[in-house]
């Protein structure tokens, strides 16, 4: 981490501490960026339990250090979405999150820093603590936390108020308002704070996080598990207004290709992130994993074919819906994409609408898939759940297509499955045109190959499709 900002885990808490006391913590990009991966750190860390968010020195923070991050910048408008870009890697990541978030608010919390303390989900302030949306003074519109979250916390009316005059509240005025939960002497914060955050259930934290964010229609993607300290599961709610807005990551070298595939996605309701090399991508991932990939082939840095790899290689993304998006349309190249797992293929140029459209469908298809159970057949072991694949009791390894396939197969449980059925149930093409056929063909020998003597069970009908034998 940087030493702008602090991480410490003690006694299943993980605290994260803005470090620069002699700007008010006003944070840098690079402080935007290791406060990502602290929190990514902290979802991921089985020994933490709750995070706890505050400020060296006499603040908490004072928002964005914006002389330090618009360096370089072209114009006024394009800085403003720049940071925000960068900054909005917070609330992306706490909404990936599963742990409660506490902000230890010990001064200041102006801005965007007043921001980050509203996307938590306990604020307990110090005495001494004073609070400002502050855009408006320069000339700046609100944004960040304070619009979304600030109105649902003390009401339309004073939030408008608050944002429209910048004034400063002290910490007694922002508790009968709602915007912080507790206020304690300056002398006790620290005590009061670790008090709450190390409740005597162990999973008390999450249960009370996901209830919060339930409640206020916040992020709760279904179908997730929680875990308590000793790893039993809890379910997750939904929230009351519904599913989740589908979060599609979009890698591409081009601004202007990025622009316009996120103009379109965020017109049709989806939420977009973008980066603009692989190593970028790589970051975006490790903070919050994506629902879907707009993939671009040709990066600076880290090619899309070598991504590709790397997200089905991590059990924490190999789900997520790949679909391609490049310039090089040959076959070897559609080929080798599909081979390593991507979803689905476009070649530019490309139009947006037909790209948002395969962009549903996909997702569609990832959100319709059967409850997993273990299939059976012939020696053939295949754990949807796990990913994993056994012959005879040995491990076999399989490509994401590869493996879709011998699913496939096990469902139909001896029928025959034409090329047409295959090339529609797993890369979403509803005629055999629309892609090379032999596509399926190759699969088929590749995983005759890797499943050695079973692979013979796979038969061949010419002229109708494949069938898995289980005798």
């Amino acid at each position: 981490m940087s030493q702008d900002l602090l991480y410490e885990v003690k006694d299943r808490v993980a605290t994260i501490t803005l470090n620069r006391p002699d700007k008010l913590n006003a944070f840098t990009r690079p402080m935007i960026e290791a406060w990502a991966r602290a929190l990514a750190d902290a979802q991921q860390d089985d020994h933490v339990n709750v995070v706890v968010v505050t400020g060296a020195g006499r603040a908490f923070c004072a928002g964005g250090d914006v002389a330090r991050m618009g360096e370089g910048a072209p114009a006024p408008l394009d800085h403003k979405n720049e940071l925000w870009e960068h900054i909005h890697r917070i609330p992306r990541t706490l909404e990936a999150m599963d742990k409660p978030v506490i902000a230890m608010v010990n001064g200041v919390a102006v801005g965007a820093g007043m921001g980050m303390c509203l996307m938590c989900d306990l604020r307990i302030a110090s005495d001494e603590a004073r609070f400002s949306t502050g855009y408006v003074k320069v000339g700046l519109v609100p944004g960040d936390g304070d619009t979304y979250f600030l109105p649902r916390l003390i009401g339309t009316a004073r939030a408008l108020e608050l944002l429209w005059t910048s004034d400063f509240v002290d910490a007694i005025h922002a508790e009968r308002l709602g915007i912080v939960n507790h206020v304690v002497p300056a002398s006790e914060l620290s005590d009061y704070t670790y008090g709450h955050a190390r409740p005597p259930h162990p999973s008390r934290p999450r249960l009370l996080a996901h209830g919060d964010r339930a409640r206020d229609g916040g992020p709760c993607r279904g179908g997730a598990r929680l875990q308590g300290e000793a790893g039993a599961e809890v379910p997750r709610p939904l929230t009351e207004s519904g599913p989740m807005v589908a979060d599609v990551l979009v890698v591409e070298d081009e601004a202007d290709i990025r622009r316009l595939i996120r103009l379109h996605l965020e017109r049709d309701g989806f939420h977009c992130r973008t980066a603009g090399s692989g190593t970028e991508a790589l970051r975006e991932l490790a903070a919050v994993v994506p629902d879907l990939v707009v993939l671009d082939l040709m990066l600076p840095e880290l090619d899309g074919l070598e991504l590709c790899r790397r997200i089905r290689g991590d059990p924490r993304s190999a789900a997520v819906p790949i679909i391609m998006l490049t310039a090089k349309a040959d076959e070897v190249d559609r080929v080798v994409g599909l081979e390593l797992g991507a979803d689905d293929y476009m070649a530019k140029p490309f139009s947006p609408k037909e790209l948002v459209a395969r962009v549903r469908a996909v997702l569609r298809r990832s959100q319709q898939r059967e409850a997993p159970r273990v299939l059976r057949a012939g020696g053939i072991t295949l754990d949807p759940f796990r990913h994993q694949v056994q012959v005879d009791g040995r491990p076999v390894t399989l490509t994401p297509k590869e493996f879709d396939l011998l699913q496939a197969l096990l469902d139909a449980a001896g029928r025959v499955l034409s090329r047409e059925h295959l090339l529609n149930r797993i890369w979403g093409y509803a005629r055999a045109d629309e892609i090379e056929s032999r596509t399926v063909d190759v699969h088929i020998r590749r995983l005759r190959v890797k499943l050695g003597a079973a692979g013979g069970r796979i038969a061949t009908l010419k002229g109708v499709g494949y069938r898995l034998e289980a005798e």
